[in-house]
């Protein structure tokens, strides 16, 4: 992969953010100005429209980048007994991570992330909105842009090494994306969940798999005490 090509990628994938954080606001901002007050179908049009939209787009890319590095190694895998126990595993995996920021924030080693209690602002105010975005819409985009689009910017997916090399740097990326420095504690915290997620990816060369650990994550997040 040429230094070009890396560029390139990597600035579609700032733009592609940013898009995706334009698409959120225009999909939010009407249920927080009418204090959750809005139509539920045009909630859920407009939703579609931007979100359905973001992801075709967003996969259009990804496949694009996969046709021209030629990976054998990301293909669909089906859902067999080992992946099973593997997605199990990972599951146990996000579990301790979301116990172990529990402990921190019970202790005052850590407070919320500021990311979390918008989160719930939000939900408060725009229920419906929020629950689509989190749910049912964050998780494809968010795995296409960090898993898919970031790794695929990464040099000799063919080799392993540097598919873990990507993982890693997908998971901190990821992490910044949702507490930034100046929070630390939360910054390692969602950079382990990133490293969930990416391990789904990295372990079975299908985006599928990370994309139901994230909707399972985001589902918990929300609506689990």
């Amino acid at each position: 992969m040429s230094v070009k090509t890396i560029v390139r990628r990597v600035f579609t994938l700032v733009v592609m953010f940013l898009a995706y954080q334009i698409g959120e606001a225009f999909v939010l901002v009407p249920g927080l100005i009418s204090r959750g007050t809005t139509p539920v179908v045009y909630t859920a049009i407009l939703f579609s429209a931007i979100f359905g939209g973001l992801i075709a787009l967003l996969w259009r890319v990804y496949a694009t980048n996969h046709q021209a590095d030629q990976d054998p190694f990301i293909h669909r895998q089906p859902f067999d007994g080992k992946r099973a126990l593997l997605m199990v595993g990972l599951i146990v995996a996000l579990f301790a991570v979301q116990a172990l920021s529990s402990v921190l924030i019970s202790h005052q080693v850590a407070s919320e992330s500021q990311n979390q209690d918008l989160l719930l602002q939000y939900l408060a105010e725009s229920p419906l909105a929020m629950t689509l975005i989190v749910v049912v819409g964050a998780p494809p985009v968010e795995e296409l842009l960090f898993r898919g689009l970031l790794m695929q910017a990464v040099p000799h997916p063919e080799k392993k090494s540097w598919r873990w090399l990507a993982a890693g740097l997908s998971a901190i990326v990821f992490g910044l994306a949702h507490a930034g420095v100046s929070d630390p504690v939360n910054l390692l915290v969602y950079s382990a969940m990133g490293f969930v997620f990416a391990s789904a990816y990295t372990l079975t060369g299908d985006l599928r798999y990370s994309i139901g650990l994230h909707m399972l994550n985001n589902f918990a997040a929300l609506f689990l005490p």
